[in-house]
């Protein structure tokens, strides 16, 4: 019999022993480096195989579970702990809505891509992302805004979709089931062994609702999938949702003393608590609901045949892409599984990628990867599918050494995927920085690398990264921030064309037609052998010159503790670039006296949306802010915050209030609760 309590409680006390290693770990230490170029080849996971039959999928799923106990020292000395995780929550140049449409869209990585967020307009609605229901604004008359009606939820809202007049909400649970342990406070532990992060008992629901007439809407379709959702796109009239599922297990060895005589104990003794179990128990899957919320269609979310396997094995956990066809009658559904992990979605129009980074040192089934100084502490393994046909089918995938930051880090140009990644042998050894240029064989192979360009800034990590067409660039961070500027024209010959050096880093680049960059993050001031982050900083830079970037304007935003969202989230970084107004949330903390020392923060002052037009000749024009409250020294607790520009109107969206005031006098702010 299942013991659910054990398990979880299990869980918990690694997670502890994790987290209280951690807590020693952490500084604001930093040493320099430069920069040395070699072109080492990653290995390839080759193309993946189907299953044959029920009993060998069922077969293979427990030979991975009971193989997945690792060393006992993976959890004492796993990886450091002050790396940066993979962050998910695209390449080319970055999405622009219609040059007729009067508003904003939400920012997204690739054209012709749409990414879920928490509000979505058609120019005269806002649909709001509520706790448990979808706020329907009409903004219209911004001086006289109203709620126009609103969708409730049987569940926790994630994020919502728009496609012409229906309405995609993605939720969760709302018993509380199925969330994710938190990794920005358990670091590290998506990485090794067993993937602890992903919960039971998870499930996303997709809620389909008719708004062509918003003051009514109708539920045309509800259907809840098992698992964890990782991230979704929508492109092509497709709507593409990746999940991980991790089925309730009994409660395995999940360590052993490191030697092979424990493991091969360890494998034994979860051999016999598999035993028992049968497909139904492994496997996710999926129901059907009506307007009333009754099961009217149950069954598995993938069939046995439409699964897939590495030619290396990765682990038992299970990705799922369910895709809907929004251009048909009903949506129809399909759906593929993958026995691998997933940290990371990238998409273009043609291509799904999933990338998910371990920790090599643990043993199991990812065995080290060479790179060009030794064997890697980190390796990101990377999924290729095919979703422009009626299927979604594999093409393959790579292992690269490294660590990925985030979907930035993934770009993919003329059919050519680039992945930058920040590497090291060991967790005291200096870091260096990658990217590699993959692309597909045509053999079991699956994905190659055709060039490389490796050794880039030793000593320092990626803090951002893009790919806009055949160029790349990188921001790495020690003390100051270089921003490398990457030829990638000839993919089996990639090369650093340029770099410029200035204080501060930043986290988000946004690309601002062929010869500029718009840059989000943080100014730093140098101590010894510390930099000291401080406020928000902006920059534009100059690309026209590739070989030769250079710095064409800045603007700093207070002192040391002033936060965004948008440091850390692309979604909460508005540029509409038919109008150059940019807008996003910002913490505010400031020095309300001289300050003694670098690393004193600043009392909070804000809280609220920062409006400004950007011009490549004349810099950043502040326009004004728009308060939404309180200023908190626990930014962090706030809920979310996105900017929408409609006309010449800037709206500050929360999840329960709608503020706006017009960009010619943002001293006038027209202010709508939304809650009941």
């Amino acid at each position: 019999m299942k013991n659910k309590n054990h398990t979880i409680l299990s869980r918990a006390f690694i997670l502890l022993i994790i987290c209280t290693a951690s807590f020693s770990m952490g500084c604001e230490l930093f040493s320099k480096g430069g920069s040395d170029v070699g072109n080492p080849v990653p290995a390839v996971t080759g193309s993946m195989s189907t299953f044959e039959s029920e009993t060998e999928l069922l077969d293979y799923l427990k030979k991975e579970f009971a193989g997945s106990a690792i060393p006992q020292e993976a959890y004492w000395g796993g990886p450091e702990f002050n790396a940066v995780p993979p962050r998910d929550t695209d390449g080319d140049a970055p999405a622009a809505g219609d040059d007729s449409e009067n508003y904003s869209d939400t920012n997204t990585q690739e054209q012709n891509v749409d990414e879920s967020d928490m509000v979505k307009t058609d120019g005269t609605y806002l649909y709001v992302a509520g706790q448990d229901k979808v706020f329907i604004v009409d903004v219209g008359q911004p001086s006289a805004m109203s709620k126009a009606s609103e969708v409730i939820v049987d569940g926790n809202v994630d994020s919502l979709y728009l496609y012409n007049d229906i309405l995609i909400i993605l939720y969760r649970q709302n018993d509380w089931t199925g969330y994710t342990w938190d990794i920005d406070i358990f670091p590290g532990t998506d990485m090794i062994g067993m993937p602890y992060w992903i919960p039971l008992e998870s499930k996303t629901g997709i809620l389909m609702v008719d708004v062509s007439t918003p003051t009514s809407p109708s539920t045309v379709k509800n259907t809840i999938l098992d698992g964890q959702l990782i991230s979704s796109r929508l492109t092509d009239g497709k709507l593409h949702i990746v999940q991980q599922y991790l089925p309730e297990l009994p409660q395995l060895d999940l360590y052993h003393d490191g030697t092979e005589e424990g493991r091969q104990r360890a494998v034994n003794t979860n051999e016999a608590l598999l035993a028992d179990l049968d497909l139904d128990d492994l496997l996710p899957g999926f129901e059907q609901l009506n307007i009333e919320e009754d099961t009217t269609a149950s069954g598995r979310l993938v069939e046995p045949p439409d699964f897939y396997h590495p030619q290396d094995p990765e682990g038992g956990s299970i990705v799922t892409l369910s895709t809907f066809n929004l251009t048909e009658a009903e949506y129809p559904m399909t759906s593929i599984g993958v026995v691998a992990d997933a940290h990371t979605v990238y998409a273009s129009t043609q291509s799904l990628y999933i990338a998910a980074t371990h920790w090599s040192g643990a043993g199991g089934p990812i065995e080290p990867l060479e790179n060009n100084s030794g064997s890697t502490q980190y390796q990101t393994i990377i999924h290729k599918f095919d979703i422009s046909g009626d299927e979604t089918t594999s093409l393959g995938g790579a292992r690269v050494p490294g660590q990925i930051l985030n979907q930035f880090s993934l770009g993919e140009h003329d059919g050519v995927m680039r992945v930058a990644t920040t590497s090291r042998t060991s967790w005291d050894a200096a870091t260096q920085n990658n990217v590699y240029c993959l692309s597909e064989s045509g053999t079991e192979e699956g994905l190659v690398a055709i060039g490389s360009l490796t050794g880039i800034a030793p000593g320092e990590s990626i803090y951002a990264a893009r790919f806009q067409g055949d160029r790349g660039y990188l921001v790495t961070f020690v003390q100051i921030d270089p921003l490398f500027t990457l030829d990638l024209s000839d993919p089996e010959n990639p090369r650093v064309a340029g770099e410029l050096k200035v204080p501060g880093y930043s986290e988000y680049i946004h690309p601002l037609g062929e010869n500029h960059l718009l840059a989000i993050g943080k100014d730093a001031v140098e101590e010894d052998s510390f930099a000291w982050y401080q406020g928000l900083q902006l920059s534009i830079f100059d690309i026209s010159d590739f070989a030769n970037p250079q710095l064409a304007f800045q603007a700093k935003i207070g002192d040391r503790g002033t936060e965004s969202e948008a440091l850390s989230n692309h979604k909460a970084f508005t540029f509409w670039a038919e109008e150059n107004l940019l807008a996003f949330p910002v913490n505010l903390s400031e020095h309300l006296t001289t300050p003694g020392y670098p690393s004193q923060h600043g009392t909070p002052t804000f809280t609220g949306l920062y409006v400004y037009r950007i011009d490549t000749a004349t810099g950043f024009d502040f326009l004004g802010r728009i308060s939404t409250g309180q200023p908190d020294y626990y930014w962090y607790n706030n809920d979310w915050m996105r900017g929408v520009f409609i006309n010449d109107t800037a709206f500050a969206v929360e999840q329960d209030t709608v503020r706006n005031a017009s960009i010619d006098n943002m001293e006038n702010v027209q202010t709508l609760p939304l809650g009941d």
